[in-house]
């Protein structure tokens, strides 16, 4: 059997109190051959000079940047991971098992793929650690379209996270940067995923909890919900960065583009412009003047994908900057469906 090797990338900011937990985790790994690349993102909390205290039973160094968010934290552990190696991300206040790492060398060896994901197991404060769903995924995927379908079409968003997955650190070549990741805060690991996944050749699904997620940090980004803005930017400029990929890649039939399409609309873009009453007719306004530029925005009108008459009629008061119209019919709408 052939001992891969994994770097697991550990981003911190303000993780001083949490990080101990993440650390133990891979002190106890039943198995060797790994190396850790901790990033931290400006701690102003002590986190790294914590670190540089640390006497550690695990090869490991430790980068650091300006405050910049996770996504950059994670570029630059794209830059110093070993090529040849199977890339892990770690978030500071999650844990692995202990024998983790040593399952997931015996699933790569068995698959041999490009990229694995796996299930995982939830634990906090007051609901000690229970189950996720077990995601109804084939065990392995020889067509990357095939597997991306999966994913969008049964609306499991925890197989395209960024902590549940290894993939070979050699694809990172392929990554280029967009300086409009700049604008994402949230979803913007969801969004680079794809900048490698679509590279992928063959992807294995292990139905087995091989990492323990934490939903009890008050300082986690998901724990709460996101402000509307930067679920806005999401959408409109990551979403958008997505589908363009999707569609280049020459990997996806024109229907499964159309289908992937289809979802978005109706799970993201549909939820956005019902929701933009809570920000005001002047944010509204500025809301859907950026909506009507967008790509995304723009290719779902014209391929008249619009889910409902509702939305039909509220697009084309934006198409035709009727914007006082269309946050009154929003508004409408919503009391209206606020009293069923």
């Amino acid at each position: 059997m052939t001992d891969n090797k994994f770097t697991v990338l550990v981003r911190t900011y303000n993780s001083k109190k949490v990080l101990l937990d993440a650390i133990s985790s891979l002190e106890s790994q039943t198995y060797g051959n790994f190396e850790v690349i901790f990033v931290d993102d400006g701690s102003v909390d002590g986190t790294l000079e914590f670190l540089k205290k640390q006497e550690l039973n695990f090869n490991f160094k430790i980068c650091s940047q300006e405050h910049k968010g996770p996504f950059f934290a994670e570029i630059l552990g794209f830059k110093e991971c070993d090529k040849n190696s199977y890339f892990l991300l770690l978030d500071s206040d999650d844990k692995l098992f202990p024998y983790s790492l040593e399952r997931l060398n015996e699933l790569i060896n068995k698959e041999k793929p490009d990229m694995l994901f796996f299930n995982y197991r939830i634990f906090g404060a007051g609901i000690g650690e229970k189950s996720s769903a077990n995601l109804s995924l084939r065990p392995r995927y020889k067509n990357i379209s095939d597997f991306v379908m999966d994913c969008f079409k049964y609306h499991y968003e925890a197989p395209l996270s960024a902590w549940n997955h290894v993939v070979k650190a050699s694809l990172f070549s392929k990554f280029t940067f967009n300086n409009s990741f700049r604008k994402i805060v949230v979803g913007e690991e969801f969004v680079a995923i794809f900048s490698y996944l679509l590279e992928v050749k063959s992807v294995a699904y292990c139905p087995e909890e091989l990492y323990l997620y934490r939903c009890d940090n008050p300082q986690s980004v998901t724990k709460h919900r996101a402000p509307f803005e930067d679920r806005f930017w999401f959408i409109f400029i990551g979403l958008s960065m997505v589908m363009r990929q999707i569609e280049t890649s020459k990997l996806f039939s024109s229907s499964q583009i159309c289908f992937l399409y289809k979802i978005i609309l109706n799970d993201y873009f549909n939820d956005m412009l019902f929701e933009s009453r809570i920000i005001g007719f002047k944010s509204f306004k500025l809301f859907a003047k950026e909506m009507y530029r967008s790509d995304l925005f723009l290719r779902f009108y014209s391929n008249r994908k619009l889910s409902s008459k509702n939305v039909k009629s509220i697009v084309f008061m934006i198409k035709h900057r009727l914007y006082l119209f269309a946050y009154i019919r929003i508004c409408l709408r919503c009391r209206k469906r606020d009293k069923k």
